[in-house]
């Protein structure tokens, strides 16, 4: 570094284990269940389809509205469109992997799908921002003793953070206060976590703010 107009050198320490291996040595057979096709999720496939894996499975029940376009990768012609149909589409022209879209709601009558879905795939990434939904994604993961990557933004883009979840570690439920009744989708509960958030529909369309944090997010 420079101090005061002078070259400062400085120690150098190698971490050689500071990030755990995810993914194997042979990467070209490594597929990924990924939960979420929002801002977050079209921003993290464009990482994840440059690691040369073999497939990815991408699943959402949500279709573009228009006040979605200012944060994510899609244009007019996508409104109306379910989200991972079109992000599938979108990405099939930029990577060899294979991307499968599915139409589906996680919920807790679908534990079973979602179990098989899990267990098939080298690990699954939750990339929903939607607490009831992750818990059913983390314990269908713990059960099948798989490796699941969590990652959101805070209320009103205040931060954000990505979660490793392994299978001999702690879970996404062990990093809130979440009780049972939340894993539901009730309206009620659905209803307070938007309150929660911090957001009307006009102040998301207004705060362009949210796309750099979510950028440095799915970055990470």
């Amino acid at each position: 570094s420079v101090e005061h107009g002078e070259i400062v050198e400085h120690e150098v320490r190698i971490v050689e284990s500071a990030y755990p291996v995810l993914l194997p040595d042979d990467i070209s057979e490594a597929t990924i269940f990924v939960v979420g096709a929002g801002s977050g999720g079209c921003l993290s496939l464009q990482q994840l389809t440059k690691l040369g894996l073999s497939a990815i499975t991408l699943a959402d029940h949500d279709v573009f509205e228009e006040r979605n376009l200012s944060r994510h990768l899609a244009n007019e012609m996508a409104i109306g469109q379910n989200k991972a149909a079109y992000l599938a589409d979108y990405f099939a022209s930029r990577t060899r992997t294979i991307l499968t879209p599915l139409d589906v709601a996680i919920t807790p009558a679908a534990t079973g799908d979602l179990d098989r879905l899990v267990a098939r795939h080298t690990f699954s990434v939750n990339l929903t921002g939607h607490p009831p939904t992750s818990i059913l994604l983390s314990r269908s993961c713990a059960k099948q003793q798989k490796i699941c990557i969590h990652a959101a933004a805070f209320a009103r883009g205040s931060g954000g953070f990505v979660f490793l979840q392994t299978p001999d570690g702690p879970c996404y439920e062990c990093l809130y206060d979440l009780q049972r009744q939340q894993a539901s989708d009730d309206p009620a509960t659905l209803e307070a976590l938007a309150n929660q958030y911090g957001y009307t529909d006009a102040d998301l369309q207004a705060h362009q703010g949210l796309w750099a944090d979510v950028n440095v997010i799915a970055s990470v």
